[in-house]
């Protein structure tokens, strides 16, 4: 039988702000099929650091949070949006992500539209 995954994320969006970089997005609403009720459990939020300049190049994707639904720490849960902050990136670094919703059977839905930004410092 087919399996029922969240449908991806499709607006995830990055904003710098006091000095941190923040992904924001909006909880999606169906299954890739069209039903419902979603049963999201948590998202994966993945970053790919980039040293090289070249976005372009081949890169994996690793695992930067873990956002669990069920008991929002870490992060920002507000009218079915959430927002989660990144510290600690390196000037000059360009940074690749994004978000992955994961049902409570543990299967995940397609990857979200990455968001990349090159850091160039906290008064960016």
């Amino acid at each position: 039988p087919d399996v029922l995954v969240p449908e991806a994320v499709s607006d995830l969006l990055g904003t710098v702000k006091e000095g941190a970089f923040y992904l924001t997005w909006t909880l999606p609403k169906e299954n890739i099929d069209g039903s419902r009720p979603v049963d999201l459990e948590r998202f994966l939020v993945l970053r790919r650091d980039e040293t090289r300049g070249c976005p372009e190049c081949p890169g994996e994707f690793t695992v930067r949070a873990e956002l669990d639904l069920r008991s929002p720490t870490g992060y920002l849960l507000e009218h079915n949006t959430a927002t989660w902050k990144d510290t600690g990136l390196t000037e000059g670094v360009i940074y690749m992500y994004k978000v992955i919703g994961v049902n409570h059977w543990g299967y995940q839905g397609p990857p979200s539209n990455e968001v990349m930004i090159r850091w160039g410092g906290p008064e960016e």
